[in-house]
């Protein structure tokens, strides 16, 4: 009798913390942001602030975003948005969540920026569709403006007061465009390409930092892994 009850009380257990983890307790009000319990990232709380950008602008204003006296907030993978999809109880506000298929109907179907390019196509990147069941989807990188909600992990990001004593400028459309081009380069056959391509990122600085974070997260070529990794490591990221 007593393993039992001792049984039913560690599964209640593991569904109480369970509950707790995805239910309210998981999201927590700061503020100016969100804070994730079970992944420990913090989101924007207002879905619509960033206004409506396309794929290139979205990363410089997440360079530039200072939330809770941190610097370093960058756009979000589709599986971290799919993580609190779909994010509509507070504290979060303003996703603007349709649970209607698209789209018909008076309200709005909105989507937000990934941060993965669809290296299959060029001028192409990822959203995350922020209505029925949601899911990423591509389409044009400079043409198609949507909102960005932004993300940061904490354990790595520099107090804003620190990043400001050394502010850098967002990179332009044609610095990014370039700098696209030249991580391909990085996974060449031929080792002169490869290093060329290497220091000419080098060169574009810091301000390119968020984009490259960005490629090696959704990146499974080893090279172009290890030189990312290299890069990001050389410019202080």
């Amino acid at each position: 009798m007593m393993r039992w009850l001792l049984a039913v009380w560690a599964v209640l257990a593991v569904v109480s913390a369970t509950v707790a983890q995805d239910g309210k307790d998981r999201f927590i009000d700061q503020g100016e942001y969100v804070e994730d319990k079970q992944t420990g990232l913090w989101w924007q709380k207002d879905g619509a602030a960033s206004g409506k950008r396309n794929f290139y602008d979205a990363a410089k204003y997440a360079a530039g975003l200072k939330l809770g006296g941190r610097a370093g907030w960058r756009v979000p993978t589709a599986k971290e948005l799919e993580a609190i999809f779909p994010a509509d109880q507070a504290p979060f506000k303003n996703s603007a969540y349709n649970k209607d298929q698209c789209c018909a109907g008076p309200n709005e179907f909105r989507s937000y920026w990934t941060s993965e390019l669809d290296g299959r196509l060029e001028d192409y990147a990822f959203v995350y569709q922020w209505y029925a069941k949601g899911g990423a989807n591509n389409c044009y990188a400079s043409k198609n403006f949507v909102y960005v909600r932004c993300v940061l992990d904490p354990k790595g990001a520099a107090p804003a007061a620190v990043a400001a004593a050394g502010p850098e400028k967002p990179p332009t459309d044609a610095e990014v465009a370039r700098a696209t081009e030249l991580i391909a380069q990085l996974g060449n056959d031929d080792f002169l390409k490869r290093e060329t391509a290497a220091k000419s990122l080098k060169e574009l600085g810091r301000k390119i930092l968020p984009h490259l974070t960005a490629t090696l997260e959704k990146t499974k070529e080893p090279e172009i892994r290890f030189r990312l990794k290299k890069l990001i490591d050389d410019l202080g990221g």
